[in-house]
């Protein structure tokens, strides 16, 4: 598949290689069906990417784990933020 010239490199190679092969691993190799709950290990690019695989392919819940201290802090921050705003409307 050639690529216009006006895409970044590195958007190039986030799509070429985290995109498909998260996607490739929920749709092709775990062949996940409607309903199924899934878990996936590491937030990253692939990881997110099988994210949105499952989210595409129907699945129940759900549940991506990361051991990185940054990814946890970045949810934790996101999920308080959640919570605050939401506490803030009642």
């Amino acid at each position: 598949m050639k690529i216009g010239g006006d895409i970044p490199l590195e958007a190039a190679a986030l799509l070429a290689c985290g995109v498909i092969t998260g996607l490739g691993a929920v749709v092709n190799s775990a062949k996940v069906r409607d309903g199924q709950d899934v878990v996936v290990v590491g937030t990253g690019g692939v990881g997110l990417s099988s994210v949105q695989g499952a989210g595409l392919s129907n699945a129940g819940k759900v549940i991506a784990v990361d051991l990185s201290r940054f990814i946890f802090h970045a949810l934790v921050s996101n999920l308080r933020l959640r919570d605050e705003t939401a506490s803030a409307r009642t």
